[in-house]
């Protein structure tokens, strides 16, 4: 099952598309989603300049951005595995509940991010800290 989303600079998802099947290819599954390029006709969906078409630093820069951009939503798809343990396993439930479960499962972690936004930023806290692997000093991981 697919989980596709888009999500703001806070790691918050704003859109979400939750059932193709992971055995189509990426563009049959975007073909078959929300973000289709039909919505807009394509005119506002950004795409790197193909790496035989890298002829200028503009090109480059511009790659390198988008690039940087994406790792916006990874880091989101991150946050939101490392706290929900359930999805480090594989789901064993029929497709509507696995796909009602993504579907909470985003909606709480949106509710914990906007929560987060309201504490100091030096008080943040992605994970709970007993989630996490931590070195101690002899070297080893607790």
């Amino acid at each position: 099952m697919v989980l596709m989303a888009t999500c703001d600079a806070q790691y918050k998802f704003t859109t979400i598309d939750i059932g193709q099947y992971g055995s189509l290819s990426d563009g049959g599954v975007w073909g078959n989603s929300d973000f289709s390029l039909d919505r807009n006709n394509g005119r506002h969906m950004m795409r790197p300049y193909p790496r035989r078409s890298l002829q200028t630093d503009e090109h480059r820069i511009f790659n390198y951005r988008l690039s940087r951009a994406r790792r916006t939503i990874e880091n989101a798809f991150g946050i939101l595995c490392s706290r929900w343990q359930i999805l480090h396993q594989p789901l064993r439930m029929s497709p509507t509940n696995a796909q009602n479960l993504f579907a909470a499962l985003c909606v709480l972690h949106h509710f914990i991010m906007v929560g987060e936004e309201m504490k100091a930023p030096q008080d943040h806290q992605y994970v709970p800290p007993n989630f996490l692997d931590r070195e101690l000093q002899d070297g080893t991981v607790d």
